[in-house]
């Protein structure tokens, strides 16, 4: 009796034993337990334990495979939600920054006709004027461009070191445009300072804030007062954004953070905005306040912790033109490839300056034909966007076909065009993101 107990019963039990001993969420095997029992026609309390346990574990499974596909899902609405919000603002900020263009265009196109009337007078000190303000003006839209892709683009979150006041600045810069005649915005602050943020995140939160003011404050006279202060005892910074619109009831202040919730009318906002900012606050270790009565404007005012590193990490850079009587390119052969001719051969006078052999191409196939049938370049400048095939084509194109020569890539996609993989594969150096400093570009140039 005791051999067949053994055999039986407490040999199974002690493998059940062994393998439920290392059982953890960490090592879930789909499989089931097998106690390597000899088949039988009757079922014994051994099987309907085993059969039990079996359908626990897979059940768990079950459980936490659905736990984590929740989630995966939550974080991909999330994004979704942020960007959908994000685009709302956008919507409205779209008339004041087409404003913006126009007056930027207009200075342009007209510092480009008095810089064509001043030339016919030989007036040198009004023509360097008017080139001037080309260069300034175009630097304001590239400026401009820059901070709607930052804004608009859907990238992973990347917490650094910001300077919180240039970042106000910035943001509000873009919100003056949008707001009429009747609102006043001012910013002041009491001395510059570090936070751990995603400056796109900081942008988003200033500008939904500021929006809710205007619609707050609607037709009448109105102001927008946006500060920040250190509060060195407790190492955090407020950033306090007020208005003296209509204020917020207490029964809206207990739902405002709510996802979904609005008192806006239909098709006039998501009512994500306020949820997604304060989940935005929390996430940066820090908290918010709403100060608001009725008829008295509110007053939002968001905690947030200096970033304390004891050293600056943004290394001093020179100005790239004043570097830009140390460099030259004299002795080198540069091929320029661009299918528009009047920015190739702008870049071809630039670098022709600065002492370089220059060989224009507008065709990437007459310029590949030519690198296969023996022309000796020492760097190649190309555009990524071209018709007949793009850059990158043609830099696969020109490696396989064994040319060894270092390739500047240039693109007017704000995003990652290229993995690392494929700039290292076919000889590209570099990709620069257009309009680029033409100093700058030289420097690059120079340095391959």
């Amino acid at each position: 009796m005791i051999y067949i107990l053994r055999g039986h019963v407490m040999v199974p039990l002690n493998v059940l034993s062994t393998k439920l001993k290392d059982f953890n969420i960490d090592n879930l095997d789909k499989e089931d337990i097998d106690l390597n029992r000899k088949p039988s026609e009757t079922i014994d309390e051994l099987d309907i334990v085993l059969y039990s346990v079996n359908k626990m574990k897979g059940n768990l499974i079950h459980d936490i495979e659905r736990i984590e596909r929740d989630r995966q899902e939550k974080e991909e609405l999330i994004v979704k939600l942020n960007q959908s919000q994000k685009m709302e603002a956008l919507g409205r900020l779209s008339g004041g920054i087409a404003h913006d263009f126009n007056n930027i265009l207009h200075l342009i196109s007209g510092s480009a006709e008095q810089s064509l009337h001043y030339l016919e007078a030989n007036k040198l000190d009004k023509i360097k004027k008017y080139l001037g303000n080309i260069v300034e003006f175009s630097e304001r839209g590239d400026k401009l461009i820059r901070q709607i892709l930052t804004y608009t683009h859907q990238k992973k979150v990347e917490y650094s070191k910001i300077n919180l006041v240039n970042v106000v600045r910035t943001s509000l810069d873009m919100m003056r445009s949008t707001l009429p005649a009747n609102i006043e915005i001012d910013y002041t602050f009491d001395q510059e300072v570090d936070i751990l943020g995603d400056i796109t995140q900081m942008q988003q939160i200033i500008m939904n804030f500021c929006t809710n003011s205007r619609d707050s404050i609607d037709k009448k006279n109105g102001y927008i007062k946006v500060r920040t202060q250190v509060n060195h005892i407790k190492n955090e910074v407020q950033l306090i954004i007020s208005d003296n619109g209509s204020g917020i009831p207490d029964e809206v202040k207990e739902k405002i953070y709510e996802p979904y919730f609005s008192t806006k009318p239909i098709n006039k906002g998501t009512g994500m905005g306020l949820s997604i900012i304060h989940s935005i606050i929390e996430q940066m270790n820090g908290r918010i306040e709403l100060i608001s009565e009725i008829g008295e404007g509110a007053k939002f005012i968001i905690f947030l912790p200096v970033y304390s590193e004891g050293e600056d990490l943004l290394a001093n850079e020179l100005n790239p033109t004043q570097r830009l009587g140390e460099i030259t390119l004299k002795g080198r052969r540069v091929l320029i490839l661009d299918d528009e001719e009047i920015i190739a051969n702008m870049h071809k006078d630039f670098v022709e300056e600065q002492g370089a052999e220059v060989l224009c191409y507008t065709s990437p196939l007459a310029a590949l034909a030519a690198l296969k049938t023996g022309l000796e370049v020492d760097v190649i400048l190309t555009d990524l966007s071209m018709p007949e095939m793009s850059g990158f084509e043609f830099a696969k194109a020109y490696s396989e076909s064994g040319g060894e020569k270092p390739i500047i890539l240039l693109t007017g996609h704000e995003e990652k065009v290229l993995s690392e993989n494929d700039i290292s594969s076919y000889n590209i150096e570099e990709v620069l993101l257009k309009p680029i400093n033409m100093e700058e570009l030289l420097e690059v140039i120079s340095s391959i």
